[in-house]
Parts: structure tokens; C-alpha cells; sequence
């Protein structure tokens, strides 16, 4: 999610502010240490502009 975040050219707290959630949450999920729920992929598929697949795959 981190790439994606940053090909948007957007900020951990600009995409918690967009998807109306806690900063808190975007950092762990971009962590690893929580998963995403079906109605924040939708959120986040949205405000990244970008497929779902993306989000899934493994950073590597």
C-alpha cells in the first residue's frame, strides 16, 4: 500500500483524513500489523486511484 500511496503523491494522514479513519490506521496497516477490511479496500481503492490488486500484493 505504501507505493500506491506514494505514486497518489498523498500522506499517511491525508489518506486517513480522505478515507475517514484514524492516522493511526493507515500507518499499520501499511505496516503489516492490521488487516483491511472489505469497506476500507473499497475506501482506499478509491482515494489511491488505483486496483485492488495493487493494495494486495506483498511489498517487496
Amino acid at each position: 500500500m505504501r507505493w500506491a500511496r506514494e505514486q497518489a503523491g498523498l500522506t499517511q494522514a491525508q489518506v486517513a483524513e480522505a478515507c475517514g479513519v484514524a492516522f493511526s490506521l493507515i500507518s499499520e496497516i501499511e505496516r503489516g500489523t492490521r488487516n483491511v477490511t472489505p469497506a476500507m479496500m473499497v475506501k482506499l481503492v478509491d482515494v489511491l486511484r488505483c486496483p485492488r490488486v495493487v493494495l494486495l500484493r506483498k511489498d517487496e
